[in-house]
């Protein structure tokens, strides 16, 4: 019985090209000869792998690249200068303005701080549980009534629709206008509006439903976050209107009127965290310390604004793990 023959003939071990040296290794750091190759048009296919496999074992594990002089003397004169990349970020990530500010008082936080954190978390972890149970269900689904949403994008209708006229009108001066259809105008040429019947995403774009509806029926505080409102709302929309309401309190907004809204909205934001999402709730969670800390608590209105913003720096900070633990976010230093 004969041997299987090989699929590529091997020429015999004499044809091949030697080393230019007899330590197996040329001048060039053990490099085969380059002009080994020259000839590649009249080698067999056997032949040339078997060049590449013996170059491939020649080549040391570890190179070291060359540092080019005036690269060394230019980094040397300018060492005391400021350097861009990762000095600078590590500068602005150590500098004030990214600090979370902790409370100024005992008084600024809940007594017995560490016991109501761990009770606010469950609660906050039962809710989030809840939703996803009613969503499974299929509230607020397609076959459910629906509420008209404005579109994702427009953050000043967001801020109408979470509030309310008055609050957008007594703290949003820049953007909001007496007459209102200024606004609707601005979002009826947005193809990112609400669904209808017909319509896959409630975010999409797909329907093309005039926005102007969706303020018809708003209540003279906003819509309140209902569970079926929020199970309306795809992972994409919930993520775009917390930064939108996270933008507002981070302008200076009282984070009052919209902590409800916030609340709720975290409670359907979906982990792992998108490491976009991540940055959002870091620079909000650092603007809510700023208000805490501001806060001097000569009115319940303040200390009403303090119960919320502690709740929400315990939900960012220590359960989606925004603030370093709770000891960055919930004690003082």
């Amino acid at each position: 019985m004969s041997l299987p023959q090989a699929c590529l003939p091997v020429q015999s071990r004499g044809h091949r090209r030697q080393r230019t040296d007899g330590n197996n290794g040329s001048q060039n750091g053990g490099l085969l000869d380059r002009a080994a190759f020259e000839d590649i048009a009249s080698m067999d296919a056997s032949s040339y792998l078997y060049m590449v496999v013996q170059q491939a074992k020649s080549l040391p594990e570890v190179f070291e690249a060359s540092r080019s002089p005036t690269i060394s003397k230019r980094r040397t004169e300018n060492d005391d200068e400021p350097q861009m990349g990762s000095a600078a970020s590590l500068a602005y990530l150590l500098s004030d303005r990214t600090a979370l500010v902790p409370p100024p008082t005992a008084l600024h936080l809940p007594v017995a701080a560490s016991v109501w954190t761990e009770r606010t978390l469950e609660t906050f972890s039962r809710l989030r549980d809840y939703l996803e149970d009613c969503r499974l269900r299929g509230i607020g689904g397609k076959r459910t009534d629906r509420v008209l949403l404005p579109p994702m994008k427009d953050r000043a209708a967001w801020h109408i629709f979470c509030a309310g006229h008055a609050e957008a009108q007594g703290n949003a001066a820049a953007y909001y206008e007496d007459d209102t259809l200024a606004i609707v105008a601005a979002a009826e040429n947005d193809n990112d509006c609400n669904d209808d019947e017909d319509t896959e995403d409630p975010g999409d774009g797909a329907s093309a439903i005039p926005t102007a509806t969706w303020q018809r029926n708003l209540p003279e505080k906003g819509f309140a976050p209902t569970v079926s409102l929020l199970l309306q709302m795809d992972q994409v929309m919930i993520r775009r209107v917390l930064g939108h309401l996270a933008y507002y309190i981070e302008e200076g907004w009282s984070p009052g009127p919209l902590s409800q809204w916030i609340y709720a909205l975290l409670a359907r934001l979906e982990r792992p965290i998108h490491r976009d999402d991540a940055a959002m709730l870091y620079k909000f969670l650092r603007r809510l310390t700023h208000v805490r800390a501001a806060l001097v608590l000569e009115n319940d209105r303040e200390r009403d604004v303090l119960a919320r913003v502690n709740v929400l720096i315990a939900i960012v900070g220590v359960y989606l793990e925004q603030g370093g633990g709770y000891a960055n976010v919930l004690s003082l230093h």
